[in-house]
């Protein structure tokens, strides 16, 4: 092997493990808001790490029903929006987590406690964070009510933090997660260029609540 591979790979080796050392010590240094030992406290981190994926499905389903018992279809296009953006993000994190090399989870590697129990699954990147970043980006592109968007930043900001502040991601996994999500949300708006996606995959589903009265 020519000298300057060895030496590209040893820069590559040694970027590779200040990045899993920074990783680590944001991990510590966010863990350090709480108190791990306080009930209350892990109970709160328990109960947000989910509230963006809770939240979002309540902002679909009462968009949907605001369409359905006001006859718009708009808001029922709207709560499509969100749904296909958020599945269009979590096909590519199927994707990623197929081909990218398997990141152990904290506790695996750097004995954090995780304060949430969790498969030893693939930690990178998150797939809360995918679905934050997508949800988030989604409600700022396709709805009308910028409120519910920001809600939805606030929710996202505080589930991601709540899963590194519970041991079971790295800020890295969080970073990477978003980015894909936001992507996805950007890639799917510029899908809706084309006409497939810009009206036959609204027109089925409101065809068929209509049938059945939703």
């Amino acid at each position: 092997m020519p000298a300057s591979c060895v030496a590209y790979l040893g820069y590559l080796i040694c970027m590779l493990e200040y990045i899993q050392s920074l990783d680590t010590r944001l991990l510590i240094a966010t863990r350090s808001i709480i108190d791990s030992n306080s009930p209350w406290q892990v109970f709160a981190v328990r109960l947000f790490a989910d509230v963006n994926i809770f939240s979002l499905m309540i902002v679909m389903v009462g968009l949907w029903l605001h369409g359905s018992l006001h006859h718009k279809e708009t808001s029922k296009r709207e709560a499509l929006s969100l749904l296909y953006a958020t599945a269009l993000a979590f096909l590519i994190y199927w994707i990623l987590d197929l081909g990218l090399p398997i990141r152990p989870r904290p506790e695996l590697t750097d004995t954090v406690i995780p304060l949430i129990s969790h498969i030893p699954d693939n930690s990178f990147p998150s797939g809360h964070a995918i679905y934050a970043g997508a949800s988030v980006t989604a409600a700022f592109l396709f709805l009308r009510n910028k409120t519910i968007a920001w809600v939805l930043l606030f929710l996202g900001f505080v589930m991601v933090l709540c899963r590194v502040m519970a041991g079971i991601h790295y800020p890295g996994d969080i970073i990477a997660g978003v980015s894909v999500g936001i992507g996805s949300a950007f890639l799917f708006q510029h899908l809706l260029g084309f006409r497939f996606f810009r009206e036959d995959i609204y027109i089925l589903p409101i065809r068929i609540a209509k049938f059945f009265k939703l």
